[in-house]
């Protein structure tokens, strides 16, 4: 048998930043996985095998960049530097190349973690080999027992994935505010406990992931503290992250953050050399729940299913046109816009679908020039108050109103109910509590200032319980404000006479109705009333599973 080759050594490192002491290095590697949980991995590599490099996480993770995701978030990140994902899959191609070794980044901007498990198979490799995880940044809004139940499910994929958490935190106290102050020597921003608050929580509970799974856990903040705290130079807030947080606003922040990924890839070549003489690819059996919460709830036997039918809300256009989009596994939603009523009922609607005031051309537009109407919009707007314009922000996919009256239908598609229609209808409240259900989860932008409510309700062949979803979310006194996707599950059961809306919600429909498998249409009409001052709804994407919501 013919000896295979010691893994090459790496190459040079870029020198766009000042070299990380060997310490430093150090204090970033948490946790390092084992050789054995490596193996999958490093045996691929070894023998000269493609890998597929997967990518979950937030704004953070989108700006560790991407390299074949046309339009994508992650293809402009922040200051155009090389990002960390990237420079990864560059020195796993310079040590052990192959042709076929691929890089897809599934981050979604103001995402946390529990909102992945659903439709993580959309927003990663067919076949991922290597993920790495960053979940710090959205650590306040952080369900840290479906981040468990995601790790669990990532660990339980056929290709027996190694998995990397990336974190970050928060430096200082005022981070939401940071990017908008100047930065002087002479006026610091207080300093965050290493041991308190949220970031510290979730931090600690990736670890102690780590350890119950056998992971690797990278630390940005445990690397950087001791130095950032005293101040030393190169290290200082607009050295690290000038906005306390994003590692790309720093002045070195995206080569020290190249440089923590590289010192694990290094790390990791001594167990290619000790990989087995044979390729494996097995799953590992996963050990009991880490999280008392995640336990009990895999006990209960209520766990909300992990797989679910994914759609996103973007234009028609956009998605027939072929160009690839940070979301193109998901499915595309199929949706009708109109202009109705604005009071309790719908009154008479005028079909309506406008544009997007912005676009890739077009970086700002007056707020008087918005028409009447749901529009796809590839781009976040963002109001200046100044001007009285909307102007472009960051790329990001999905269906927007800013006057009430704007009204939206799309069909959920529930295919599995098909054959359990009736020719006649049910008596009134016979066999309710055993018709079919399924849970389709509305997944939408909050934020702090200018957002809307919206009228929920459904019709056709299926029927749920009307209510109000308010985008507004107050921040707390001195808390962040911030946007953030948010979810609202709501519960569909079968019905058996179409004609029957649910009830407090109208039949009349203003979508064309497919005669595909959708049968179940659901609405969302934006309501005059506010507590916010405004009227701004982002509808992103819609997942449908043949369950009850959870509450898990």
């Amino acid at each position: 048998m013919s000896t295979l080759p010691p893994a090459p050594i790496l190459p040079p490192a870029p020198t766009d930043a000042p070299t990380l002491p060997p310490s430093v290095l150090a204090s970033s590697l948490r946790h390092m996985a084992s050789d054995a949980a490596l193996a999958p991995l490093t045996s691929r590599l070894r023998h000269g095998k493609p890998i597929h490099i997967g990518v979950l996480g937030a704004s953070v993770a989108a700006d560790g960049g991407c390299l074949e995701q046309k339009y994508a978030r992650c293809m402009t990140p922040r200051f155009q530097r090389e990002g960390m994902w990237v420079h990864a899959l560059r020195v796993i191609n310079q040590s052990w190349p192959h042709a076929e070794h691929k890089l897809y980044n599934g981050a979604v901007d103001a995402t946390p973690a529990q909102q992945f498990r659903q439709c993580m198979h959309g927003l990663l490799p067919p076949s991922p080999h290597l993920i790495f995880l960053e979940f710090g940044s959205m650590a306040r809004f952080l369900n840290l027992v479906q981040t468990e139940l995601l790790v669990r499910q990532l660990l339980s994929l056929p290709s027996a994935p190694a998995l990397v958490f990336f974190t970050v935190r928060e430096f200082c106290a005022t981070a939401h505010l940071a990017w908008k102050m100047k930065h002087t020597p002479h006026k610091e921003e207080p300093d965050l406990p290493a041991d308190k608050g949220p970031h510290a929580r979730a931090e600690h509970a990736f670890e102690s992931l780590c350890e119950q799974y056998d992971l690797t856990c990278l630390s940005y903040y445990h690397a950087f503290a001791p130095l950032y705290l005293q101040r030393a130079a190169n290290f200082t807030r607009a050295d690290v992250a000038a906005d306390c947080l994003h590692p790309t606003t720093g002045r070195f922040g995206t080569a020290y953050a190249r440089a923590i990924v590289r010192h694990w890839i290094g790390r990791a070549a001594a167990s290619v050399r000790l990989a087995p003489g044979r390729h494996q690819h097995q799953r590992r059996e996963l050990p009991p729940p880490a999280m008392e919460g995640t336990r009990a709830l895999l006990q209960s036997g209520k766990l909300h299913p992990g797989s679910a039918r994914c759609f996103a809300f973007r234009s028609v256009e956009s998605a027939s046109s072929g160009k690839a989009r940070s979301r193109a596994r998901v499915e595309q939603m199929r949706w009708g816009s109109a202009h109705c009523g604005t009071g309790e009922w719908m009154g008479q609607c005028v079909h309506s679908r406008p544009s997007c005031p912005v676009s890739r051309s077009v970086g700002a537009a007056p707020a008087s020039s918005v028409r009447h109407g749901w529009f796809a919009c590839d781009y976040a707007l963002v109001f200046n108050r100044t001007s009285g314009e909307y102007v472009r922000g960051k790329r990001t996919d999905g269906v927007v109103a800013l006057r009430p009256g704007a009204t939206i239908e799309f069909g959920v598609a529930v295919e599995a109910w098909r054959p359990l229609r009736r020719k006649e209808p049910l008596e009134a409240g016979r066999d309710a509590a055993n018709l079919p259900r399924a849970c389709a989860t509305l997944h939408y932008l909050t934020s702090y200032e200018r957002q809307g409510r919206a009228a929920v309700s459904c019709f056709g062949s299926c029927r749920c319980d009307p209510f109000v979803l308010d985008a507004h979310s107050r921040p707390s006194r001195g808390g962040r404000r911030v946007s953030i996707t948010a979810e609202r599950g709501v519960e569909l059961s079968v019905s058996n006479d179409p004609s029957r809306p649910s009830e407090g919600a109208s039949s009349t429909s203003i979508h064309r109705r497919s005669t595909g498998e959708a049968s179940c249409y659901m609405r969302l009409r934006l309501l005059n009333e506010t507590s916010s001052g405004g009227h701004h709804f982002k509808l992103q994407m819609l997942t449908v599973t043949l369950a009850g919501c959870s509450r898990g």
